[in-house]
């Protein structure tokens, strides 16, 4: 079982409980096992989990439920829900929790089933231990795609979580859902859901650069779109536009000595908003290799997850500037920066890469955007 993304806490209240939780417990790399104070004195045959010991399951779980990708009770499942209940924030934020009887006859995936990856969880536990997985939501019971889920497998950000909900519920009612996807990011074109959807050969009609809903989705129950681009705000009566963003686009920045992380945010802002790109779609920064001690650059890449690439000089010269710089000829001996890496970081791992946004400088930093071919 791969947990190498997140931690896992364990709650057991009882004996026979703690003897399941223990070969729950050997299955994660990162667990922490919650025991009531009555249990001080059992034996703990764990050697990688560590014990906490609590007074009050509610008040542990409280002081704890943010700081674990997956919670595991082997509790009633009221016992377990009423001790999440009040820290709940929405599925695009809670952890995943699963519920086990004492006697491990069943792995119930209560929260986060795909998102949080409950629903995967219950399966590789219940496969461990001998358990009956216990899943209910309605597209896995039905066979069908949970759009959500997909997208997180394949690394998609969603637009507005609100249009999963009109996807799922239309595939449910048996609609079939327009779906434009022209490099397959979601893989149901050649599976067995391709059926269900009416692939739109066309890219949706666009204006300032930016999607719009208008045209395309008059008359579908839902559509579900993946780009780079952005759309204009949609009402919340338009939730069934679903828009995923593969992350396939690098910024090449470049950027003065000292500039601030905050100010290199601003320019990917502002180039990304003047494109009608989604940030959501950045894949990775790049640069030159005389700024890979720049603090501010290192920073800005840490605020927005991303790895940053620093490349030389002569790699970067073999690439296309569109307007040549004198003064980065002087100081580097090539004709620009951003664009070269921008370039070059979208054809990490050999992909073709192709140039979307020439420079824009701003305050110091210059952004420069490709994608990869998709």
């Amino acid at each position: 079982m791969d947990d190498s993304d997140f931690s896992v806490a364990v709650y057991a209240l009882t004996g026979q409980g703690l003897e399941l939780a223990c070969r729950v417990c050997a299955d994660f790399a990162r667990v922490d096992l919650y025991l009531p104070e009555s249990l001080r004195g059992q034996s703990i045959p764990l050697s990688r989990a560590e014990v906490r010991w609590f007074r009050r399951l509610n008040e542990a779980v409280g002081i704890g439920f943010r700081q674990y990708g997956c919670h595991v009770f082997i509790t009633a499942a009221g016992i377990a829900v009423r001790a999440i209940a009040p820290h709940l924030q929405g599925k695009d934020r809670d952890p995943a929790v699963l519920v086990l009887d004492q006697r491990g006859q069943f792995v119930i995936s209560l929260l986060s089933g795909h998102i949080g990856g409950a629903n995967a969880l219950a399966v590789c536990i219940s496969e461990r231990i001998g358990a009956q997985p216990v899943i209910t939501t309605a597209t896995d019971v039905e066979g069908l795609p949970a759009l959500d889920l997909l997208a997180a497998e394949r690394g998609l950000a969603i637009a507005d979580l609100r249009a999963v909900k009109a996807v799922s519920s239309a595939l449910l009612a048996g609609k079939r859902i327009r779906l434009y996807d022209p490099g397959n990011h979601l893989g149901i074109f050649g599976s067995v859901w391709e059926p269900l959807f009416t692939a739109m050969d066309e890219p949706p009609i666009q204006r300032d650069n930016k999607l719009t809903p208008d045209k395309f989705c008059n008359g579908a129950d839902a559509v579900v779109i993946v780009s780079t681009k952005t759309f204009p705000a949609v009402e919340e009566s338009e939730s069934r536009l679903l828009l995923l963003h593969p992350r396939v686009l690098c910024a090449g920045i470049g950027c003065r000595k000292g500039v601030a992380a905050q100010d290199i945010l601003a320019a990917i802002d502002a180039a990304f908003a003047e494109s009608g790109l989604a940030v959501a779609s950045l894949a990775c920064l790049a640069s030159i290799e005389a700024k890979q001690d720049e603090p501010g650059l290192l920073e800005a890449a840490r605020r927005l997850g991303l790895p940053v690439y620093f490349y030389s000089a002569e790699r970067l010269a073999v690439y296309p500037v569109l307007r040549p710089s004198a003064k980065v000829r002087e100081i580097f001996g090539i004709d620009g920066v951003c664009e070269p890496a921008a370039l070059a970081g979208a054809g990490e791992r050999g992909h073709e890469a192709r140039l979307l946004r020439e420079k824009r400088a701003s305050r110091g930093v210059t952004v420069a955007i490709a994608t990869r071919a998709f």
